[in-house]
């Protein structure tokens, strides 16, 4: 069985991977050449493939233009669906946009004492330098080829043991890994205020308000995707019309994420995948 586990940023999908691992239900990890760490944000770990992550950052922008994110969706449509053959994206100076007095005023920029948007990790010789090109997917060919290759294992998994991935990215992506029919996937929901407050808290407090920083176009540069304004109605619309596209070719349960019981029907997500689900030990 495969289940692939999507939502709006911080929306407890790392909880609810805990959950998921709890009941025998197995992450995959295609490489650990690349990973992330678990930060304040999310202590018990954030139960991503980083790898996975960055394929899909790389196709997004293939697919939809290099501003498109998922932490900006505005630029994605879901009536395309082919990618550029002249695509290629990396972070390297090129690309970099780092201001001049950022590791001074580090919580001005992101609201935190230390630099959660990964900037200063960017530059030569550090961490995610050419991270896209480190893990084959900076370019069109290499998306292609690692998709497929990246599919291939992911299949050959699930055919063995119960098999999840988390990346909301795919909800943008699901039409290029054309997954199979009996796929399961479950969608994530917040609400709205909640949803805002932690996004902000994460991504940088400008995040969906019309104030850029000063001499850039962005009012996020979280992870260097430099995060044009859009309000979150727009952003949250669209997360939802792609949501509906899955809906109408998968099997799918929605989720609600509450902070004070987490999951309102545990019972609802064993029938759903036909397995005991343990719920214990959370957070």
């Amino acid at each position: 069985m495969l289940i692939v586990i999507l939502g709006l940023p911080r929306t407890g999908s790392s909880a609810l991977c805990k959950i998921l691992e709890n009941s025998n239900i197995s992450p995959h990890i295609y490489s650990k050449k690349i990973e992330q760490k678990s930060y304040e944000f999310n202590k018990i770990g954030y139960f991503e493939d980083t790898f996975l992550n960055l394929l899909n950052d790389n196709l997004i922008r293939s697919l939809y233009g290099v501003g498109a994110s998922f932490l900006y969706n505005k630029m994605i449509n879901p009536k395309v669906n082919k990618m550029d053959d002249n695509f290629f994206y990396d972070i390297d100076e090129n690309s970099l946009e780092i201001p001049d007095d950022y590791l001074l005023n580090i919580e001005m920029y992101t609201g935190h004492s230390w630099d959660v948007w990964g900037l200063s990790r960017m530059q030569k010789n550090e961490k995610w330098y050419k991270c896209y090109s480190k893990t084959n997917c900076a370019d069109s060919s290499s998306i292609k080829d690692t998709l497929s290759d990246y599919k291939e294992s992911l299949l050959n998994q699930s055919e063995s043991v119960s098999t999840y991935i988390k990346d909301q990215r795919i909800i943008y992506t699901y039409e290029s890994w054309d997954l199979p029919e009996d796929t399961k996937f479950i969608i994530l929901d917040r609400n709205k205020n909640d949803s805002i407050k932690s996004l902000r808290n994460h991504y940088g407090k400008n995040l969906f308000t019309d104030n850029n920083y000063a001499n850039f176009s962005w009012v996020s540069n979280h992870f260097n995707y430099k995060v044009k304004y859009q309000s979150y109605e727009e952003y949250s619309t669209i997360f939802n019309e792609f949501s509906n596209l899955i809906r109408s070719n998968y099997d799918v349960l929605d989720l609600s994420f509450d902070e004070n019981k987490f999951f309102n029907d545990v019972d609802e997500l064993s029938k759903f995948l036909n397995t005991n689900i343990v719920y214990k030990d959370i957070f």
